[in-house]
């Protein structure tokens, strides 16, 4: 199979990339999430949604994903204002 045609099938199929690190104290933390939005120009198209903000935690960069326009029977699937660039996620330890 062509690395191509591996590469568009990973975009396509790949909605967000949680991207997580390991802290200086052994536990993994996020350190922003991604939207992959496809594979454009022989590299993949994303967009930051949530990035670690060492202060705060993780915050929202007020990007709004393209499946958050997706609706279920009428209803949002996310809360309003939930991609609010003052938005702190809260995470457990």
């Amino acid at each position: 199979m062509p690395r191509t045609l591996v590469q568009e099938s990973i975009a396509t199929t790949l909605h967000f990339l949680v991207h997580t690190n390991l802290g200086p104290d052994g536990k993994r933390r996020i350190e922003e999430i991604l939207e992959v939005r496809g594979w454009r120009n022989n590299q993949y198209d994303t967009q930051c949604i949530f990035e670690l903000d060492p202060e705060k935690g993780l915050r929202s960069t007020g990007n709004i994903p393209t499946i958050a326009e997706t609706t279920e029977n009428g209803k949002k699937i996310f809360p309003e204002g939930f991609f609010h660039p003052e938005k702190v996620i809260k995470l457990r330890d």
